[in-house]
């Protein structure tokens, strides 16, 4: 069963999620801008190049730039293992590791 949390604790999940992936992890939300401890984590995943990190954005005009903050949008585009997709519909957040069985 999933457990839906909030705040600090979300937060704090997060860069757990991040910090340990199995085979990559997904971040999905309408708008994102991301925090500085996500950053770092996501930073120490881009020296490996067998993780996979997807990022999906959305819930905009059809522009995917009006989803991501500027210093946000940089950061990913300058890793070398991530993958950027634009969900129009997109209309809930959602964080997970990928490969887990």
């Amino acid at each position: 069963m999933a457990d839906f949390l909030t705040g600090d604790h979300l937060n704090h999940e997060i860069v757990k999620i991040i910090s340990d992936p199995v085979d990559g992890i997904v971040l999905a939300s309408p708008y994102m801008k991301f925090h500085d401890r996500i950053k770092r984590e996501l930073t120490k995943l881009s020296g490996n190049p067998q993780i996979e990190i997807k990022v999906i954005i959305g819930k905009s005009d059809g522009n995917f730039k009006s989803s991501i903050d500027k210093e946000s949008l940089e950061f990913v585009m300058n890793l070398p293992n991530v993958q950027l997709y634009h969900e129009n519909r997109l209309h809930s957040r959602i964080v997970f590791k990928e490969g887990l069985t």
